[in-house]
């Protein structure tokens, strides 16, 4: 669905479309998702070339092998992040990826979308999160466990935690042994100062590291920002994400070709273009994101 029309320009509008100039690396903390609805991963290569600032991936599943991705998996050496995606992820037979050292826990159990999410309630959660531990901690006894991560606020993961340590909240749950070691959220916002608040709320309320494994310009009712106003939040924010010690891990949502696959996230947002290409905010991103 989604094509870019050739048109002319003036220098003037130009100037207004620009990515942010870059003249220094990233942390070493940004990453990117794969949708495997894409059938090959194998573009995702593009994002890990000489160069790039770009150090880990994830794709909503344990692993990216042959059955995830018949049309092809990538062969760069980028960290793979596994997800146990709901709970038939735990008896599906699935194997977590060779070297992983950390594992996510639930996409979106806060919400039911078609294609997106399965509603997991947090107390069914809780009680299922001691087997993922331990199936984890059984393929690599060092790996850290990401917490299941809410598309909404801290509610849902407070109620995930009492559950699973009860009476601990005074104390951030921090003498709980089955507790997870980081905290997953996604991170859509209109503007800066709404994202950083919402990752600043998460971590007040569990102070734990945080790793934002989705984050873009979206509000997924309408919102649809040009293409200067994502080159400047993703300046804004990835900068802003490097300099908080907390934030371990971070990873903007657009990498995809397919429209259907950005689930309503604004096109201006795209990592790469319908035909496979890297987009110039794409490029801004494997560069660093920002100044």
């Amino acid at each position: 669905m989604w094509s870019q029309s050739i048109m002319l320009l003036s220098l003037a509008s130009v100037a207004l479309a620009t990515p942010a100039p870059l003249h220094k690396r990233g942390s070493g903390k940004a990453g990117i998702s794969w949708p495997v609805q894409e059938g090959s991963a194998i573009p995702v290569e593009l994002f890990f070339g000489s160069g790039s600032s770009l150090t880990w991936w994830w794709d909503w599943n344990m692993n990216y092998g042959s059955s995830m991705f018949p049309d092809g998996v990538p062969t760069m050496s980028a960290e793979f992040v596994p997800m146990y995606y709901d709970e038939s992820t735990i008896s599906s037979g699935a194997t977590l990826q060779a070297g992983f050292s950390m594992a996510m826990g639930y996409n979106e159990p806060d919400q039911a979308v078609s294609g997106v999410s399965i509603a997991i309630p947090a107390t069914a959660a809780a009680a299922n999160w001691p087997a993922i531990r331990s199936a984890v901690l059984a393929a690599n006894p060092s790996a850290k466990l990401i917490s299941p991560t809410p598309a909404g606020d801290v509610d849902w993961l407070v109620e995930f935690f009492n559950a699973l340590c009860p009476g601990q909240q005074s104390t951030q749950w921090s003498n709980c042994a089955d507790a997870p070691d980081i905290i997953g959220m996604h991170a859509y916002a209109t503007d800066f100062d709404g994202l950083t608040s919402k990752v600043e709320s998460f971590y007040s309320t569990f102070g734990r590291p945080i790793i934002v494994s989705e984050f873009a310009m979206a509000n997924f009712a309408g919102f649809e920002p040009t293409q200067q106003e994502v080159y400047d939040f993703m300046g804004q924010t990835t900068l802003w994400f490097d300099q908080q010690d907390y934030v371990i891990n971070y990873a903007w949502f657009g990498a995809v070709r397919d429209s259907a696959n950005l689930h309503d996230v604004p096109e201006t947002n795209r990592l790469m273009a319908a035909d496979g290409t890297i987009t110039p905010l794409g490029q801004q991103y494997i560069n660093g994101g920002h100044d």
